[in-house]
C-alpha cells in the first residue's frame, strides 16, 4: 500500500510540474552554512544549471539560523546580526545588530524577527524596515524564547519553545502591532521549532520536538481557535522538516529516511529512503526536488538533491553545517530585477478539459486576483474575482470546443495559460 501511495503521490507531482508555468525557473539556491559553534558562518550560492557552488561571504559570528529571499534581496539571521545582500551581485548592503536573532519573515515593508538566547531578553519579537534595516517596534509581552515565524494574511504566527520547556503559538496582529493571544499547545505540543501555513485552507502547523525523545505535529485552526496534536511516535526529535503541497517532510534524529506527514489525514502515510542522517532540509518546488544536507559539525558539509522517488539527483560540497536553503525562483518571460521571485505559479487540470477546469496555485500567498478567459477572437467569456490561496473551479461545459487563453492577474503579478476545450 505504501508503494501505491508513493506512486500516486508522484503522479500528482508530475501533473503539477507539467501544467505549472513553464516560464518559472530555479535560478540559484542560497545555502546558509551555520558553521561549527564559535564560527565562522559562510553563505554561498549553488547554480543548478552549471552545478557549481561558491561562497560569497563569511561572517565572524558564533552561528547562524536563517536565510530568506525577498524580491531582489537576501536576508540572513546570524547570532547577533541581521544582514542584507543584493540577490544578483551578492554585495552586502546593510548590517543591523540584533542580539539573539533567530528566524525571519516578511510583511509589507517589514522584516519580522524572532529572538532567543540563553539569558532572558526584554523582547522576543522585533520588527525592522526591509529597506534600511532600521528598528520599527518590538513586543515585550511574548512570554518566552521564540523560534520560527510565518505570516498568514495580517497575522504572524510565532513558535514559542523556551528551549524545550514551553509549547505555544503566539498570534501577532501586524496591523495593530500587538500580541493578539498565545495558544498553549499542551504536553504533546512542547518545544515547537518549525511553523507552516497551508495556503489552501489557512491552517497553521507546527513541528514540535517535545522532550527530544519523540516529536509531534500540531494543527491549529484559527477560525475555531482549536488545535489537535499528533505524536509521530519516533525514538527522538526531528532533525529537520519542510512543507510542500500540504505534506510535512521530516526526519527524526538517527533515521535514514524522510517521513511524509499528510496534513489532510494527520498521519505519516509514506517515507522516502535516502540512507542519510540529515542536518537541513529544503524543497525546490520548481523541479520537485528535496535538498538534504549532512555535516560532522566541525570539518565538512555536503548537500544531496533527491527527487520524490527518493532517488539521488546530484550532490555538492559546501561548508560546515549547511542548515538552511533559500530558493531563487524567477520568471524568465519578464525582464528587470524587480520581477524576481514575483510570478504566479499557476497550474490547471485537466487540460484539455471537457466540463470543469480546476485552477490552483503552488505555494501561493493570500492575494485577490482577476481571472479572465478569452477565446481566439479576443472575446472575454469569463471574468471573475478569485483568491490565490484556495483552489478554484470554472465550468466550461457550455463553451464551444476550441482554444482559450486563461489569465490570472494580481496587483503586480500575472500568469497566462492556453486551455483546450474538447
Amino acid at each position: 500500500m505504501q508503494i501505491i501511495k508513493s506512486i500516486l503521490f508522484m503522479l500528482t507531482m508530475l501533473v503539477i510540474a507539467q501544467t505549472s508555468n513553464a516560464q518559472l525557473t530555479l535560478h540559484q539556491v542560497i545555502v546558509l552554512n551555520e558553521g561549527k559553534f564559535g564560527g565562522p558562518v559562510t553563505i554561498g550560492t549553488y547554480n543548478p544549471s552549471t552545478k557549481v557552488y561558491q561562497n560569497f561571504d563569511t561572517l565572524k559570528v558564533r552561528f547562524a539560523s536563517d536565510v530568506k529571499i525577498d524580491s531582489k534581496f537576501i536576508y540572513v539571521a546570524a547570532d547577533t546580526l541581521l544582514v542584507k545582500y543584493d540577490l544578483i551581485t551578492k554585495q552586502k548592503l546593510n548590517v543591523q545588530t540584533v542580539k539573539g536573532i533567530r528566524e525571519l519573515a516578511f510583511w509589507q515593508n517589514q522584516i519580522l524577527v524572532t529572538r532567543a538566547t540563553s539569558s532572558p531578553l526584554p523582547s522576543y519579537f522585533q520588527v525592522y524596515d526591509k529597506n534600511n534595516l532600521n528598528f520599527i517596534y518590538e513586543l515585550t509581552n511574548i512570554s518566552d524564547r521564540a523560534a520560527e515565524v510565518k505570516v498568514w494574511k495580517d497575522t504572524a504566527y510565532v513558535a514559542i519553545n523556551g528551549f524545550g520547556a514551553v509549547g505555544k503559538i503566539a498570534l501577532i496582529d501586524l496591523k495593530g502591532q500587538n500580541l493578539n493571544r498565545e495558544i498553549d499547545l499542551g504536553p504533546d505540543g512542547l518545544n515547537p521549532e518549525a511553523v507552516f501555513v497551508s495556503h489552501v485552507d489557512g491552517k497553521i502547523y507546527t513541528q514540535n520536538n517535545l522532550n527530544w525523545s519523540d516529536a509531534s505535529i500540531t494543527k491549529y485552526d484559527g477560525a475555531t481557535s482549536t488545535f489537535v496534536n499528533k505524536r509521530l511516535n519516533r525514538s527522538s526529535s526531528c532533525s529537520g522538516s519542510a512543507f510542500f503541497l500540504n505534506n510535512i517532510y521530516f526526519q527524526t534524529s538517527g533515521e535514514n529516511k524522510i517521513g511524509v506527514f499528510s496534513t489532510g489525514s494527520l498521519t505519516v502515510w509514506d517515507s522516502l529512503l535516502v540512507n542519510k542522517s540529515l542536518y537541513g532540509i529544503g524543497v525546490d518546488s520548481m523541479n520537485a526536488h528535496i535538498y538534504l544536507s549532512e555535516t560532522d559539525y566541525t570539518t565538512y558539509g555536503k548537500v544531496f538533491i533527491y527527487d520524490f522517488f527518493g532517488l539521488l539527483v546530484d550532490t555538492f560540497n559546501v561548508n560546515v553545517s549547511p542548515g538552511t536553503f533559500a530558493f531563487d525562483v524567477r520568471d524568465t518571460s519578464r525582464t528587470g530585477i524587480s520581477d524576481i521571485n514575483a510570478a504566479i505559479n499557476l497550474f490547471v487540470h485537466p487540460n484539455p478539459v471537457i466540463e470543469e477546469l480546476n485552477i490552483g496555485f503552488i505555494d501561493a500567498k493570500y492575494e485577490k486576483a482577476t481571472l479572465t478567459l478569452t477565446n481566439m477572437l479576443g472575446q472575454e467569456v469569463i471574468n471573475k474575482q478569485i483568491y490565490t490561496n484556495i483552489p478554484n473551479t470554472i465550468s466550461l461545459k457550455t463553451m464551444p470546443k476550441g482554444v482559450y487563453l486563461l489569465q490570472v492577474e494580481t496587483l503586480n503579478r500575472k500568469a497566462i495559460k492556453k486551455i483546450i476545450k474538447e
